[in-house]
């Protein structure tokens, strides 16, 4: 990349507030004019909330949002994901989305990515994406997974694949979910539950 083939552009208009009386850091920022091979579009927004005042510490940086398990701290903006688009048009339509998090004591990421066609009357819809949600004392994982994708002619449905699951850890460590299977008028789901590594959860750290 150069300043004239600039690969990748990220401009940010941000608004940051300091107060020193507080001992707490606030800032705002949402993508402008940013793209990815000066073809396409990215959007999204952040936001920080960091305080150090005795007995109301805590510290929340959010870039997209947050796990759809995590209920964000009050009055904290709600945030749009950082968003690409892969196509130019609604048909096709190639769209990804992610977000990263991190708080006092969690850290999270997701992504997501979505896809559309149609034509001659039918339609494909695709649609894949994970969420991690980690907790850092105790140590807590939970991750969840979802994918389908959907053949339909007009607004019938002609044949559907989709799996769904989550993993959540680190002892025991354990997956469920179901997959699920649609051709015209038949269809049948698989349920799964299974423990990867088996034990007790692991000992809180000891006090200093």
């Amino acid at each position: 990349p150069t300043k004239e083939n600039d690969l990748v552009r990220l401009h940010m208009d941000a608004l940051g507030l300091l107060n020193l009386g507080q001992m707490s850091v606030a800032a705002d920022a949402v993508l402008v004019d940013s793209r990815l091979a000066q073809t396409f579009v990215l959007t999204g927004e952040m936001a920080l909330r960091a305080s150090m005042l005795p007995g109301r510490r805590n510290f929340v940086m959010a870039v997209g949002g947050f796990n759809p398990r995590f209920a964000p701290p009050e009055n904290f903006p709600t945030l749009k994901r950082i968003t690409i688009a892969l196509a130019s048009g609604n048909n096709p339509r190639l769209t990804c989305e992610s977000y990263f998090a991190i708080t006092s004591n969690t850290i999270q990421f997701g992504a997501r990515a979505q896809l559309y066609a149609a034509a001659f009357g039918f339609s494909l819809e695709g649609d894949v994406g994970f969420d991690v949600l980690i907790h850092l004392i105790p140590f807590h994982l939970i991750a969840d997974f979802q994918a389908s994708v959907q053949l339909k002619r007009g607004s019938r449905s002609l044949f559907k694949l989709s799996v769904s699951g989550t993993l959540e850890g680190p002892r025991p460590l354990r997956i469920s979910g179901k997959a699920s299977f649609e051709i015209f008028w038949c269809d049948f789901t698989i349920r799964f539950d299974k423990t990867l590594i088996s034990g007790e959860k692991p000992p809180l750290p000891a006090l200093a």
